[in-house]
């Protein structure tokens, strides 16, 4: 049996032998040979040959199948392979096309970064250069502020050494336009033996008052022949830069004027204070007559006369603060009266800011007709100063003042109202307290000055503000001298 089985192996290999010479045959037979060649070695068959020859039929019908399936696999092989490399060289060229984009937005990135770098010098250059014109305006600015300040100095320099020459002598004003300064000082006597003050609907007419009576006794007002006392009217460097430059423009211009006038009057004295309660009425509501002159409804606004500052409430408190400090540099105490609990709370907390002096609100009746402040405020001095004042004659509201007042002994009385800053010069707030004391029927007006709409807010010497012509005393004017020798005497 072992025998059997070595037989058909070597069979089997003499089939695959003879099938390679087959293929060999095939494939040299598919050469350019001459044809000769070929019968020549068809004549001359190998073992192999002869062993497939001698196969049977079966036998070689499989080694057919077996050359067909080598034939197959190789071709299979063959194809797999060509498709790898297909596949391969797509792959190169993909990757040949990604690193040619790559290539491509890089150089695109590098362009657009030096575009950008480009960009920023030249906005760093524009930035240099801006600075540079900044730097060159602010220094013009600031040269002509030296200039400014300077021209003051020399300005105050001068007034000075005027009023150092003489002493100030007072014009004698009897007419209500020339009289007028909005603001005044008289002897505590005197407002005791003139008649009550009486409401006209007028914030004017707290200085027609005074006037009117004082003729009466044979007096007048007197202003400084040199303006040497005098007042700065901040609402009317407002009405002035509004008509020209509109509301805006005022607001910022006025809190920039009364920086500077609290920067300079709000300061500890450097004079003993004299015997003189300062009062001001004060109001930060909305003003009947500019809203009506400005267009807004005014129907059912309260009743403030012919009042028409059109700052804002915080803008008049600032001004407030200013003044009281121009007052309270020369008068023992202040009082200021209101008409709403709002403007109380608010005027009460500033006081409590101020360097130097005694002050005080008062919350009268007249939330509905502010325009009775100045009348009802002077009414309750004038009250003391008769010595009828009572708990009876002031709102419930009021009462508590009463007692300060009657405990707070004063010899003048400073009537102000809240938009002119108090200023002097030379030997005038001696003078005026010598001459009313020479003189007690008379009262002395400060002349008022204000700021044209040109101009920087900060400028705020006499010499660079002009007076009001409505107030003004001409110097033809009889003049009133009076004797320094005749001082606490009639002469």
């Amino acid at each position: 049996m072992r025998r059997g089985k070595r037989t058909r192996l070597k069979a089997l290999a003499l089939l695959l032998a003879a099938a390679i010479l087959l293929l060999a045959v095939r494939q040299h037979s598919t050469t350019t040979l001459p044809p000769r060649a070929l019968v020549t070695s068809e004549r001359k068959p190998s073992d192999a040959l002869r062993a497939v020859r001698a196969a049977g039929d079966e036998r070689r019908e499989e080694l057919y199948q077996a050359l067909r399936a080598r034939g197959a696999a190789d071709a299979a092989a063959s194809a797999a392979q060509a498709r790898e490399q297909a596949s391969n060289a797509r792959a190169a060229a993909a990757e040949r096309r990604a690193a040619q984009a790559e290539a491509a937005l890089e150089a695109r990135e590098q362009a657009s970064n030096a575009r950008a770098a480009a960009a920023e010098r030249r906005a760093a250059r524009a930035e240099a250069a801006l600075e540079a014109r900044e730097q060159a305006s602010n220094a013009r600015a600031a040269a002509a502020e030296r200039r400014a300040a300077q021209a003051e100095a020399a300005l105050k320099a001068r007034e000075q050494a005027s009023h150092a020459r003489a002493a100030t002598q007072f014009l004698k004003c009897a007419h209500r336009a020339k009289a007028y300064g909005a603001a005044w000082l008289a002897r505590t006597e005197l407002l005791a033996r003139q008649p009550l003050s009486q409401d006209k609907n007028a914030l004017e007419y707290a200085s027609f008052h005074i006037l009117t009576e004082s003729i009466r006794l044979g007096a007048t007002a007197l202003k400084a022949a040199d303006d040497s006392f005098w007042v700065n009217h901040v609402s009317g460097y407002e009405h002035n830069v509004k008509r020209r430059e509109g509301a805006e423009a005022a607001e910022k211009n006025v809190n920039a004027m009364v920086q500077v006038l609290t920067n300079k009057l709000c300061i500890p004295r450097t004079r003993p204070p004299t015997s003189t309660l300062a009062l001001i009425p004060f109001y930060s509501g909305l003003a009947r007559d500019g809203a009506r002159k400005d267009g807004i409804d005014s129907e059912d606004l309260p009743n403030t006369g012919n009042a028409h500052s059109m700052s804002s409430g915080a803008t008049k408190l600032k001004t407030l603060k200013a003044v009281l400090c121009s007052v309270l540099s020369f008068c023992k105490a202040a009082l200021v009266s209101v008409c709403t609990s709002r403007d109380y709370e608010s005027v009460t907390k500033l006081l409590g800011t101020l360097p130097t002096g005694q002050a005080r609100a008062v919350l009268l009746n007249c939330e509905q007709t502010p325009a009775y402040l100045p009348y009802e405020l002077l009414r309750l001095v004038q009250r003391h100063a008769k010595g009828t004042l009572n708990a009876t004659h002031v709102a419930p509201a009021a009462r508590p003042i009463v007692p300060w007042i009657t405990e707070l002994a004063f010899e003048y009385v400073l009537y102000d109202e809240a938009d002119n800053t108090f200023h002097f010069e030379g030997t005038a707030l001696r003078d005026i307290f010598e001459v009313l004391t020479q003189h007690p029927d008379y009262y002395v007006a400060p002349q008022r000055y204000e700021k044209g709409w040109s101009g920087s807010p900060r400028s705020i010497l006499r010499g660079n503000l002009t007076k009001v012509g409505q107030n003004t005393c001409e110097a033809e004017l009889p003049r009133f001298v009076y004797n320094r020798d005749c001082v606490n005497k009639y002469c």
